[in-house]
């Protein structure tokens, strides 16, 4: 979203540029004295900065904020782990997690944000779109699936429930039904599951 309107506000100021162009130059014509046309200019400068980088740095500050905040909420999940006494198993969560569920805890995982894991990120996004079947239960056993950990606030976790049917895997384990074969351990406020596997 931030990126999206950082091109935009540049896109704007990209056709701005001939408008401003004419009217200050009008402006410069218009006054008479040498030593005012260079003094006008030199002190409009940084009027027009502010006026151009404070609403950016605003926004940029939110989005900042807003990013360290779930940096801190990714970083206390592997703690949260730790303290539900989940280690030594085998996780499946989303890319962004993975990394910091193998770094900070005792815990294997199975999507991590590397090339050279295409296998284990397909897994994910296959396992999370198919259905509560027999069959995704088998394809989770097989691979030895111990724990489901989920949060509806991640955006790869938003992309995979949008892009699923109602009755997939994912979306039943958002809505909190989970099949018959999962038991929900731990859920808070931020919107963070874990499901570990009968």
């Amino acid at each position: 979203m931030m990126f999206w309107q950082m091109r935009t506000i540049f896109f704007c100021s990209i056709l701005l540029i001939p408008v401003v162009t004419l009217t200050g130059v009008e402006i410069f014509r218009s006054i008479k004295i040498p030593v005012l046309r260079i003094i006008a200019p030199i002190m409009i400068i940084p009027v027009i900065m502010a006026i151009l980088i404070i609403p950016i740095d605003k926004q940029l500050s939110s989005t900042i904020e807003k990013t360290n905040k779930r940096n801190e909420e990714k970083l206390s999940l592997p703690k949260k782990l730790n303290e539900l006494n989940i280690t030594n198993k085998n996780i499946l969560t989303s890319i962004d997690y993975g990394a910091k569920i193998i770094s900070l805890t005792n815990n294997n995982i199975y999507s991590a944000p590397y090339h050279r894991n295409i296998d284990g990120n397909l897994f994910l996004i296959e396992t999370m779109q198919s259905d509560i079947s027999k069959e995704t239960y088998n394809k989770i056993k097989k691979h030895k699936v111990e724990i489901i950990l989920i949060d509806v606030n991640d955006e790869q976790t938003k992309i995979i429930s949008r892009k699923s049917s109602d009755s997939s895997l994912i979306n039943n384990l958002i809505k909190g039904k989970n099949p018959n074969w999962t038991k929900k351990i731990y859920s808070d406020d931020n919107g963070i599951m874990i499901y570990s596997i009968n």
